[in-house]
Formats: C-alpha cells, sequence, structure tokens
C-alpha cells in the first residue's frame, strides 16, 4: 500500500513538473515571436531623425515592416532635408511604403494647408502616401475627411495610400470608404487587452485596420501579437515606451518583434 502511495505520488510529482517546463517554454515563444509568426506586419511610426533607428527598420528584417511614418516636424517641415530623402528612397527600394504625418486637429485644420502639405511631402520626399493624424470619429467631420482623401488619393498617379488615424474604432463606418487603412487603437497595452471590436469589423479584411499599443512590456509581446491576431488587425506596433511620445525611438525588443 505504501509503495502504491509513493508511486502516485512520483507521477503526480513527474506530470507537475511537465506541465511547469511546457508553461514556460509556450510563455518563452511568445515573449521572442515575431510579427510573422502571427502573420502580421509592422507599422513603424518613425517619429525620429534618420540614421541608426532607420538602418535597423530597413535593413533588419524588411519583409515584416511593410510601412513606416516619417515624422519631420509634425507635418513635412519647412525645409526640404537631404538625410529623409536618402533613407526614404531607401526605406522604398526595400519594399517599405512610407508615408508622411499630417496633423488634422481633428478637424479644426485648415483643408487647404493639409493639402499643401501633402503636395510638399510629394514634391520632396515622393512619398506613398499620408497618415492623417487626429481625425475625429464625429459624423459632422466625415465630409471634410472626404475632401481631403479624395485630393490625396488621386496623387501619385491615383496610388497615393491614405491613413486615418482616429484612435479609435469609428461608430460610423463610412470612414471606411475614406481611407485605405485605419489606425483604429493607439493606447497601452492593459487598455488592448479589454478593447472590444464592433462587429461590423469582421466584415473587412484585417489588412485594413492598423493597432498601434504602447507600454508593452517585452514578456507581454508574444500574447499582444495572438492578441492583434484576434481583433482581426493586420498590421502592428508594439513598444515598451510609454507617453508623452512613445514613437521618438524604437521599442528596445525591436529586433524580436520584427
Amino acid at each position: 500500500m505504501w509503495l502504491v502511495a509513493a508511486g502516485l505520488l512520483l507521477v503526480v510529482a513527474v506530470i507537475g513538473t511537465i506541465l511547469i517546463v511546457n508553461k514556460k517554454a509556450s510563455g518563452a515563444a511568445l515573449a521572442t515571436s515575431s510579427v510573422s509568426t502571427f502573420g502580421l506586419t509592422l507599422f513603424v511610426p518613425a517619429y525620429f531623425y534618420p540614421g541608426a533607428a532607420w538602418d535597423q527598420i530597413i535593413t533588419g528584417q524588411p519583409s515584416s515592416v511593410g510601412h513606416l511614418v516619417m515624422n519631420p516636424s509634425t507635418g513635412p517641415g519647412s525645409k526640404q532635408d537631404s538625410m529623409y530623402g536618402t533613407y526614404v528612397a531607401r526605406a522604398q527600394n526595400s519594399g517599405i511604403k512610407v508615408l508622411g504625418y499630417i496633423p488634422t486637429n481633428y478637424g479644426k485644420r485648415d483643408a487647404t494647408q493639409i493639402k499643401q502639405d501633402t503636395m510638399t511631402y510629394l514634391n520632396w520626399y515622393h512619398v506613398d502616401g499620408i497618415l492623417l493624424d487626429e481625425v475625429s470619429t464625429d459624423a459632422r467631420n466625415l465630409s471634410y475627411i472626404q475632401d481631403i482623401s479624395t485630393f490625396i488619393r488621386a496623387q501619385n498617379q491615383g496610388t497615393a495610400l491614405v491613413v486615418l488615424n482616429t484612435g479609435l474604432y469609428p461608430s460610423d463606418e463610412s470612414y471606411m470608404a475614406t481611407a485605405d487603412m485605419i489606425l483604429a487603437f493607439e493606447d497601452t497595452l492593459t487598455r488592448y487587452q479589454s478593447l472590444v471590436v464592433p462587429s461590423w469589423v469582421s466584415r473587412y479584411n484585417a489588412s485594413r485596420f492598423i493597432h498601434f499599443v504602447h507600454d508593452t512590456p517585452a514578456d507581454a509581446l508574444g500574447s499582444a501579437m495572438a492578441l492583434a491576431s484576434l481583433k482581426n488587425a493586420n498590421h502592428v506596433f508594439f513598444t515598451d515606451s510609454a507617453m508623452p511620445n512613445p514613437y521618438n525611438k524604437l521599442p528596445s525588443y525591436f529586433k524580436s518583434e520584427s
């Protein structure tokens, strides 16, 4: 009887050890997984001057980086910079689409200024499209965005991309017709974990949605990527940096992420 009991204890101990090891191994795999593991692509807000970090984006794993956003001075700036021109061309030659950042101030900025900024980006840096930031999801601003979007899409012989950063999912699905992609989440990992995606999102391909998640520690990177897949977002950017500007440098784990 004593031998049977001892044998059962040994079996339980072995099974427990296996479960613990498997759990640790699984956690390690998630922590070191790249976006390609989950069928995702990186959408990088490179809001810092070209140099070593841009080199890392361009020469590291270009197949994982689909898009890069440049932002010389909360827009194209007042003077052309040859360094940006060189790096934009290098990124494009690596197969990365480069977008120019333009703020809209939630519909308060004159549309004419936004169109001028668009042409400046195109003339100076030959970008592939524009990311419009601070886009209001108020239905009353829809016509404002439609006008600007139509103008941008007419550039580059009708191939210019339009990305809207609404920061959250618009209540009006009509916004989807005004852009190629929508940056529908931009917040912390804690809030990302509780994000409820509207039912209408499932009617669109995941390639239409972008999620930016800051305050994401390295050991949560894999599980965060898995969440993106479940939430129907193909383009992502995770960083361990925090507000007020989580995009002024690459995340410490960028090599693993890409």
